[in-house]
């Protein structure tokens, strides 16, 4: 289903992912794909389609931003391996 950020219409999907995940925001948003340790493993502004395809299998964190730097939200992604 869905992840929403809290009131900001922001929406990660789907998740879990194998491939490609996909970000729906009114404005544009940069987005970073980071491990749980915080090391940045893919960056991508204003890309609504964002290929996971290279990261292994595991749980990543994905952080959108507005091209301030302003903060809309961070959500546990979960790349799952090919089937």
């Amino acid at each position: 289903s869905p992840t929403t950020g809290a009131g900001t219409g922001i929406i990660v999907f789907p998740n879990p992912a194998t491939d490609v995940v996909y970000t729906e925001s009114p404005v544009p948003v940069n987005t970073l794909i980071t491990d749980i340790s915080g090391s940045v493993l893919l960056r991508a502004s204003h890309e609504q389609k964002i290929d996971i395809g290279k990261l292994p299998a595991g749980i990543y964190l994905i952080r959108l931003t507005d091209d301030t730097g302003r903060f809309f939200v961070v959500k546990k992604l979960i790349r799952l391996a090919e089937r």
